[in-house]
Protein backbone atom coordinates (compact mmCIF):
# COMPACT_ATOMS: atom_id res chain seq x y z
CA UNK A 1 0.00 0.00 0.00
CA UNK A 2 1.43 3.30 -1.08
CA UNK A 3 1.90 6.16 1.34
CA UNK A 4 2.19 8.69 -1.46
CA UNK A 5 -0.56 11.25 -1.85
CA UNK A 6 -2.74 10.43 -4.81
CA UNK A 7 -3.24 14.17 -5.45
CA UNK A 8 0.25 15.71 -5.10
CA UNK A 9 2.47 12.60 -5.15
CA UNK A 10 4.32 13.43 -1.90
CA UNK A 11 4.64 11.18 1.16
CA UNK A 12 1.66 11.11 3.53
CA UNK A 13 3.47 9.63 6.56
CA UNK A 14 2.69 12.55 8.87
CA UNK A 15 -0.76 13.76 7.88
CA UNK A 16 -2.29 11.13 5.65
CA UNK A 17 -5.67 9.58 5.11
CA UNK A 18 -6.24 6.28 3.38
CA UNK A 19 -9.40 5.90 1.28
CA UNK A 20 -11.68 3.12 2.50
CA UNK A 21 -13.15 2.75 -0.98
CA UNK A 22 -12.04 0.67 -3.95
CA UNK A 23 -8.92 2.65 -4.72
CA UNK A 24 -7.37 2.51 -1.21
CA UNK A 25 -5.21 5.51 -2.10
CA UNK A 26 -3.58 7.91 0.36
CA UNK A 27 -4.11 11.67 0.55
CA UNK A 28 -2.86 14.56 2.67
CA UNK A 29 -5.31 15.92 5.20
CA UNK A 30 -4.29 19.52 4.53
CA UNK A 31 -7.38 21.02 2.91
CA UNK A 32 -5.59 21.17 -0.47
CA UNK A 33 -5.22 17.52 -1.44
CA UNK A 34 -8.53 16.61 0.24
CA UNK A 35 -11.44 18.45 1.75
CA UNK A 36 -10.21 17.35 5.21
CA UNK A 37 -7.95 19.62 7.26
CA UNK A 38 -5.21 18.45 9.61
CA UNK A 39 -7.40 19.45 12.57
CA UNK A 40 -10.17 17.13 11.40
CA UNK A 41 -7.83 14.16 10.85
CA UNK A 42 -7.85 12.82 14.46
CA UNK A 43 -11.63 13.09 14.57
CA UNK A 44 -12.06 11.10 11.34
CA UNK A 45 -9.56 8.46 12.44
CA UNK A 46 -11.41 8.04 15.74
CA UNK A 47 -14.83 7.40 14.17
CA UNK A 48 -15.97 3.88 15.14
CA UNK A 49 -16.28 1.63 12.10
CA UNK A 50 -16.17 4.66 9.88
CA UNK A 51 -13.93 5.25 6.99
CA UNK A 52 -13.02 8.09 4.74
CA UNK A 53 -13.71 7.96 0.99
CA UNK A 54 -11.85 10.01 -1.59
CA UNK A 55 -13.74 12.14 -4.12
CA UNK A 56 -13.36 9.49 -6.81
CA UNK A 57 -14.92 6.76 -4.68
CA UNK A 58 -17.67 9.10 -3.43
CA UNK A 59 -18.63 10.26 -6.93
CA UNK A 60 -18.49 6.73 -8.33
CA UNK A 61 -20.82 5.61 -5.50
CA UNK A 62 -18.57 2.63 -4.94
CA UNK A 63 -19.01 0.18 -2.09
CA UNK A 64 -15.94 -0.12 0.14
CA UNK A 65 -14.22 -3.46 0.42
CA UNK A 66 -13.02 -3.98 3.98
CA UNK A 67 -9.65 -5.61 4.64
CA UNK A 68 -8.48 -5.43 1.03
CA UNK A 69 -5.15 -4.27 -0.27
CA UNK A 70 -4.87 -1.62 -2.94
CA UNK A 71 -4.09 -4.24 -5.62
CA UNK A 72 -7.06 -6.33 -4.54
CA UNK A 73 -9.24 -3.22 -4.60
CA UNK A 74 -8.16 -2.42 -8.15
CA UNK A 75 -8.82 -6.02 -9.20
CA UNK A 76 -12.21 -6.02 -7.50
CA UNK A 77 -13.15 -2.71 -9.07
CA UNK A 78 -12.05 -3.94 -12.48
CA UNK A 79 -14.00 -7.19 -12.03
CA UNK A 80 -17.14 -5.16 -11.29
CA UNK A 81 -16.66 -2.45 -13.93
CA UNK A 82 -15.61 -4.75 -16.81
CA UNK A 83 -18.82 -6.85 -16.91
CA UNK A 84 -20.89 -3.64 -16.85
CA UNK A 85 -18.97 -2.23 -19.82
CA UNK A 86 -19.14 -5.57 -21.61
CA UNK A 87 -22.85 -5.88 -20.95
CA UNK A 88 -23.44 -2.43 -22.43
CA UNK A 89 -21.60 -3.46 -25.57
CA UNK A 90 -23.43 -6.77 -25.46
CA UNK A 91 -26.77 -5.02 -25.13
CA UNK A 92 -26.14 -3.06 -28.34
CA UNK A 93 -25.25 -6.28 -30.10
CA UNK A 94 -28.35 -7.97 -28.72
CA UNK A 95 -30.50 -5.07 -29.89
CA UNK A 96 -29.02 -5.23 -33.40
CA UNK A 97 -29.46 -9.00 -33.59
CA UNK A 98 -33.02 -8.67 -32.27
CA UNK A 99 -33.86 -6.09 -34.92
CA UNK A 100 -32.44 -8.34 -37.64
CA UNK A 101 -34.43 -11.30 -36.32
CA UNK A 102 -37.60 -9.22 -36.11
CA UNK A 103 -37.07 -8.09 -39.71
CA UNK A 104 -36.97 -11.75 -40.76
CA UNK A 105 -40.18 -12.65 -38.93
CA UNK A 106 -42.61 -11.76 -41.77
CA UNK A 107 -40.69 -14.03 -44.15
CA UNK A 108 -40.61 -16.85 -41.62
CA UNK A 109 -44.32 -16.38 -40.86
CA UNK A 110 -45.06 -16.55 -44.59
CA UNK A 111 -43.06 -19.78 -44.88
CA UNK A 112 -44.87 -21.15 -41.84
CA UNK A 113 -48.26 -20.32 -43.39
CA UNK A 114 -47.23 -22.11 -46.59
CA UNK A 115 -46.16 -25.14 -44.57
CA UNK A 116 -49.42 -25.18 -42.62
CA UNK A 117 -51.42 -24.83 -45.85
CA UNK A 118 -49.41 -27.66 -47.42
CA UNK A 119 -50.08 -29.87 -44.38
CA UNK A 120 -53.75 -28.92 -44.47
CA UNK A 121 -53.94 -29.85 -48.15
CA UNK A 122 -52.26 -33.18 -47.42
CA UNK A 123 -54.75 -33.89 -44.63
CA UNK A 124 -57.58 -33.05 -47.03
CA UNK A 125 -56.04 -35.39 -49.59
CA UNK A 126 -55.82 -38.16 -46.99
CA UNK A 127 -59.45 -37.58 -46.01
CA UNK A 128 -60.48 -37.74 -49.66
CA UNK A 129 -58.40 -40.90 -50.10
CA UNK A 130 -60.16 -42.51 -47.13
CA UNK A 131 -63.55 -41.65 -48.64
CA UNK A 132 -62.46 -43.14 -51.96
CA UNK A 133 -61.25 -46.29 -50.20
CA UNK A 134 -64.64 -46.72 -48.49
CA UNK A 135 -66.45 -46.16 -51.79
CA UNK A 136 -64.11 -48.59 -53.52
CA UNK A 137 -64.74 -51.20 -50.83
CA UNK A 138 -68.52 -50.83 -51.27
CA UNK A 139 -68.19 -51.13 -55.05
CA UNK A 140 -66.03 -54.24 -54.67
CA UNK A 141 -68.69 -55.81 -52.46
CA UNK A 142 -71.35 -55.02 -55.08
CA UNK A 143 -69.12 -56.39 -57.82
CA UNK A 144 -68.49 -59.60 -55.93
CA UNK A 145 -72.26 -60.05 -55.51
CA UNK A 146 -72.91 -59.52 -59.26
CA UNK A 147 -71.92 -62.99 -60.52
CA UNK A 148 -74.23 -64.59 -57.98
CA UNK A 149 -77.10 -62.34 -59.05
CA UNK A 150 -76.33 -63.00 -62.72
CA UNK A 151 -76.43 -66.76 -62.15
CA UNK A 152 -79.72 -66.46 -60.32
CA UNK A 153 -81.20 -64.43 -63.18
CA UNK A 154 -80.00 -66.95 -65.78
CA UNK A 155 -81.53 -69.83 -63.86
CA UNK A 156 -84.76 -67.95 -63.48
CA UNK A 157 -84.89 -67.10 -67.18
CA UNK A 158 -84.36 -70.78 -68.13
CA UNK A 159 -87.10 -71.90 -65.90
CA UNK A 160 -89.64 -69.71 -67.49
Amino acid sequence: MSNLCNFCGKSTWASGLRCSGFCGCSHHANGKCTDISGDQLPLIKSLPGGGWFCRGCRTDNNIPLSGSTNAKNKQSRQSIVQPVVSSQIGNDDVINVSRAEIALLPTEISELKRSVNFCSDKISDFSHTEELKKENHLLNEKLSAMPTKLNNLEQYSRSI
